[in-house]
């Protein structure tokens, strides 16, 4: 497997870039000047002297064939001004040990050599020797091996949708684990009582359950359950395992309510499973083109509308497809066509308009961000969020709709304990990254995906 390794690209951008754009920390990035500097003290290293960068990981897969799936590993820097993803490497599925590790023995042998990458750059020298402790016999490398690096850096995040933190890491998972059902790596909520996750009341038990790094060791002691190698990387904790927003808001909670809401407009304007479906779904995507253009949106966030995209079985509750983009895009849309072209005479409209117009506020909030006041306005749209769409749920006798889902639970913490303004975090992924590694996988031999760098950064391959 090829790795572009991070101590080697990030020296390379150091050497042609000015350091600044690499090392400082602007307004917008105090929380990450205190992480490096907390991340500084526990290894007894001084991040006040010398060029340091912050950095941060991001794992996830995508289908790249029928029946096999491509994973990408990817670093960019949480300091300075440079918001660009750099490969570390890309694998497929199939590539995975199948000795019943559930692929976790392939992923250490790459946390292994990400590890020892960030290692260098916390030494700040080029190496000798490899993760293995053999001699490097690159003449790049051979040649650099006792010099200085042009800057040092910490890893001290990592972002990714749930399935990789279960699979890369095993992080608690989202069907609930062990007798209490706990759903939750940050903190001991839980299916079932005593700490149930779908109560988001302000007095709520799991808010005063937060998972301490000592108690992640204890745990995984007392199971002898598996622990993740990325937890070799030099200081690397529980904590810098942090929800991505766009997985959990963007692809989780915006298709549920939008999923609900278009639900009951669709049955609203006559919509059944029966011959009426096209025309209905002809109306209401002719109102998404009507209301984006009142809008002013250079375009509608989508072009097409079918049933099956709002709820393909009336045995599945209702979740919008839609990818990341064309949901957030499509949130302030939709609340025009809630208010201009559907009555709010009713208590359950005025708190289903409401309800959507919370999750638009928390967008809203993001693209005009004050560091002082939006932290807590954003907490205060998502749980009024929450809680509307509870209130919602329990006006219902389709039990299926307007349902919970451990993502909202997850999107709890994103909003309450925020770090930073989400659309500018690195937190807010791109969804077009594994997307071009997976159209790259599937357009050439997967062993050559990613060679085109080497000529973009004359950087040699691991």
């Amino acid at each position: 497997m090829s790795f572009l390794l991070p101590h080697e690209m990030l020296d390379y951008f150091l050497e042609r870039d000015p350091g600044h754009e690499w090392t400082s920390i602007g307004e917008h990035q105090q929380n990450v000047g205190a992480d490096l500097h907390k991340w500084g003290a526990r290894l007894a290293v001084d991040t006040a002297s010398g060029p340091w960068v912050a950095l941060g990981l991001w794992g996830d897969g995508a289908v790249s064939f029928k029946k096999d799936q491509v994973y990408l590993l990817t670093w960019r820097a949480l300091t300075g001004s440079k918001l660009d993803r750099y490969w570390i490497a890309t694998f497929s599925k199939t590539e995975l040990c199948r000795c019943g590790c559930f692929g976790r023995h392939t992923i250490d042998d790459i946390s292994r050599i990400i590890s020892w990458s960030f290692q260098v750059l916390l030494n700040g020298v080029f190496p000798k020797y490899d993760h293995e402790d053999k001699e490097l016999t690159h003449p790049y490398r051979t040649i650099r091996a006792g010099c200085s690096l042009m800057g040092r850096g910490a890893c001290i995040g990592s972002a990714g949708d749930w399935a990789w933190y279960k699979v890369a890491l095993n992080l608690t998972g989202w069907k609930g684990e062990g007798e209490t059902k706990r759903c939750c790596w940050l903190c001991k909520a839980t299916l079932n009582d005593p700490t149930p996750a779908f109560d988001f009341a302000r007095a709520a038990a799991w808010r005063h359950t937060k998972v301490s790094q000592h108690e992640f060791w204890a745990e995984a002691f007392e199971s002898g359950g598996y622990v993740s190698g990325v937890f070799s990387i030099p200081g690397f904790i529980l904590e810098y395992c942090r929800p991505d927003f766009m997985h959990t808001c963007c692809l989780g909670v915006v298709q549920s309510v939008g999923g609900s809401i278009m639900w009951e407009l669709f049955k609203d304007l006559g919509g059944n499973y029966s011959s009426t479906t096209k025309a209905t779904c002809a109306k209401l995507l002719a109102m998404v083109k009507v209301a984006s253009k009142s809008m002013n949106l250079p375009e509608a966030p989508f072009a097409d509308l079918t049933v099956g995209m709002i709820r393909p079985r009336l045995t599945k509750k209702p979740v919008l497809s839609l990818k990341a983009a064309e949901g957030r895009r499509f949130v302030p849309v939709l609340c025009v066509i809630l208010a201009e072209f559907f009555p709010n005479d009713t208590d359950y409209t005025r708190m289903r308009l409401s309800c959507l117009s919370a999750l638009n506020s928390i967008y809203k909030e993001m693209e005009s961000w004050d560091e002082v006041e939006s932290p807590y306005r954003i907490a205060t749209f998502g749980y009024n969020h929450l809680v509307l769409y509870g209130d919602l749920h329990k006006r219902q006798t389709d039990e299926l709709m307007y349902t919970y889902a451990p993502k909202h639970h997850l999107f709890s913490h994103c909003v309450e304990t925020p770090r930073g303004n989400p659309r500018l975090s690195w937190c807010y992924s791109d969804e077009d990254t594994i997307g071009q590694a997976a159209k790259l996988a599937r357009a050439c031999n997967r062993t050559h995906v990613g060679r085109h760098l080497i000529e973009k950064y004359r950087v040699i391959f691991f």
